[in-house]
Parts: structure tokens; sequence; C-alpha cells
């Protein structure tokens, strides 16, 4: 709960002590972890299904304002995509491809480096959809 708007929300995302947080209605707002307490009624909504380490699904996040759904395979994900991690969006900022292989190390600065190995579902920016 951000005390400071008296909301309450689940949170989407941590980063250097900001929280993103998002209301049951899709309401995305960022607060200073220090003015945020633990609500247990929104905590109890988080173990009913939303969030979760495969990205999006019944009653998760949509595509977050500006950002298109696309499935692609490993090799097609650009830098600048978000991709659907534990609950959150990651931005990819770089990329690895082992050698001879289809799938992608995906480095972000808000999640921990991931391997994509078959084709998924990533979030593009609209402007870059159509190139």
């Amino acid at each position: 709960m951000d005390t400071e708007r008296g909301e309450r929300g689940l949170v989407k995302m941590v980063h250097r002590g900001v929280l993103e947080l998002e209301t049951s209605e899709g309401c995305v707002w960022a607060a200073m972890e220090s003015v945020c307490v633990k609500d247990r009624s929104a905590s109890e909504a988080g173990k009913r299904g939303r969030g979760g380490t495969n990205g999006p699904g019944p009653g998760r996040p949509k595509a977050p304002i500006g950002f298109e759904a696309i499935e692609c395979p490993p090799t097609d994900v650009r830098v600048g995509d978000l991709i659907p991690l534990d609950g959150g969006y990651h931005r990819v900022d770089d990329m690895r491809a082992p050698s001879g292989r289809s799938e992608r190390v995906l480095i972000f600065r808000t999640h921990a480096p991931w391997v994509m190995a078959m084709h998924g579902k990533v979030y593009r920016p609209l402007a870059r959809v159509a190139a």
C-alpha cells in the first residue's frame, strides 16, 4: 500500500528502492519503497494468479501502454522490447547468442540475465512493430 497516495496495488517491479505498483483496474504508478507498507489483502491477491515466472496470462497485466504484444522466436527479439518475467516487464538492454544456437541470453537492468530458448510473447514499442 502506498501510504502517500492511500492506494493499494500489487508490486510489478522493484528497482533501486522504487516500486512499480498496479491497481486491480490496471492503473500503474511508481512509489518510493520507504512510503509503502505490505498490505495483506494485496499479497493474498498475488497468490491467486497475478504475476508469475512465465509472464502475463489470465488475470495478469495486459500490454503496457505504448507497446504491442507479439509472438516471436528468440532470434527476433530486439533491444528495447519488454519481456514479461516474475510478474513484471523488463526492458531488453543487451543480448548474447550462444555459438550455433537459436536461443538468446537477454540482459536487463531490472532483472538477472534470462535465456529465451523458445518462441514466446514479447512487448514491442508501437513505433517499431511495423518496422
